[in-house]
């Protein structure tokens, strides 16, 4: 069962973790290239010395076990000061894993646990691509849009299996038959890159056991903290879109004092809210354990999530009028991070039809009169 945390101290760490944020990217030396160039190692060794990795691990692992409304609060604050890294990777990924490694493997992610490495997935699912095969110990094919794949150390991927089901392997990222190549993103927070894996080599301690079940709940927790992130992003577009409602004067007032101003801005709000709310319950729902009871509301979430972030990014446009096409408006980062993140595991559409197959799916249940 995953541990229960008061909602007191989730919400201290969430603001512990505003806090630290907003201290490192007030230095010139963490903002510029966490802006620029969607990377930043003091920011990561900030966060990383702050024990942001190991929020979910077990205390079994000599992590703190704080649980999914722990982390959720973190991946909002990373949505609202738009924090760039691997932080799905190192926050989710590698301590749901931790139990199921080998040593070898283990050694690895104590590494990207203390910020040492970056270890990163390549999931098919999450780009929609075919992705790699394995076939007896080696690895072919290539993960595309692979986020922060052309800085990583290492990969753990999912991998398709001659059977057809699906496999779990590490990967060093300078194993023969590795190449990463960077592409370009619209989004500066991302680095993604395509991952190539031509014939690598896979020794069977680099090979997960239990697949099925890691990632079936490694899926569903990673789309509850996307939309957390998504969340975070669409909250910033609010808050800026009516800090600027209350200083930008047309015909000698407020833009805030029209209706039409007023009425976007209510909208927003209702979104916002709701979103945060839907987030909120999920996280206090599920569990790391139970992926069978968590996965629709995991979907449906990510989908909600993406749908509003983008709605209030785009109304977020509206309400700062020009300058929000060109350059000077800083804030249309986040509006392209939620953008990139809106695909990620799937949009709203690929989001709620799932969803509706899922439920089609289940036995019917007869209700007596």
């Amino acid at each position: 069962m995953t541990t229960v945390v008061p909602a007191d101290m989730a919400a201290e760490l969430s603001q512990a973790a505003d806090s630290l944020v907003q201290r490192e990217l007030a230095r010139p030396q963490v903002r510029t290239p966490a802006r620029g160039q969607g990377w930043s190692p003091d920011l990561w060794a900030a966060t990383a010395a702050a024990g942001w990795f190991d929020v979910l691990a077990g205390e079994e692992h000599g992590g703190l076990g704080l649980g999914l409304e722990a982390a959720a609060g973190l991946f909002s604050v990373i949505g609202r000061q738009l924090v760039p890294g691997p932080y799905l990777d190192h926050i989710v990924m590698v301590p749901m894993i931790y139990p199921h490694v080998s040593a070898s493997v283990r050694s690895r992610l104590d590494g990207a646990r203390a910020g040492r490495e970056l270890i990163v997935l390549a999931d098919p699912v999450a780009s929609g691509d075919e992705g790699a095969l394995l076939v007896d110990g080696s690895l072919t094919g290539r993960a595309c849009l692979v986020r922060h794949g052309s800085i990583a150390d290492g990969f753990v991927v999912i991998a398709r299996d001659p059977a057809g089901g699906a496999a779990v392997v590490f990967v060093d990222a300078q194993a023969p038959g590795v190449t990463a190549v960077p592409r370009d993103s619209f989004d500066s927070a991302s680095v993604p890159a395509d991952v190539r894996f031509d014939r690598v080599a896979v020794p069977g301690d680099l090979v997960i056991s239990a697949p099925g079940i890691v990632i079936d709940r490694l899926r569903a927790v990673l789309r509850l903290m996307i939309a957390a992130e998504l969340t975070g992003l669409a909250r910033h577009l609010l808050d800026a879109s009516v800090g600027y409602a209350k200083i930008r004067e047309q015909f000698g007032r407020p833009i805030g004092s029209f209706q039409a101003i007023q009425q976007i801005l209510a909208e927003m709000a209702a979104q916002v809210l709701g979103a945060e709310a839907f987030t909120a319950e999920c996280a206090a729902q599920c569990e790391l354990d139970q992926a069978e009871s968590e996965l629709v509301d995991t979907i449906a979430l990510k989908g909600f999530a993406s749908q509003v972030a983008r709605q209030v990014g785009e109304s977020a446009l509206q309400v700062h009028g020009g300058i929000a096409y060109t350059e000077e408006f800083d804030d249309n980062r986040w509006f392209l991070r939620a953008l990139t993140l809106q695909g990620l595991y799937g949009d709203e559409t690929t989001s709620f039809r799932e969803v509706g197959r899922t439920l089609l799916a289940r036995p019917a249940v007869r209700r007596e009169r």
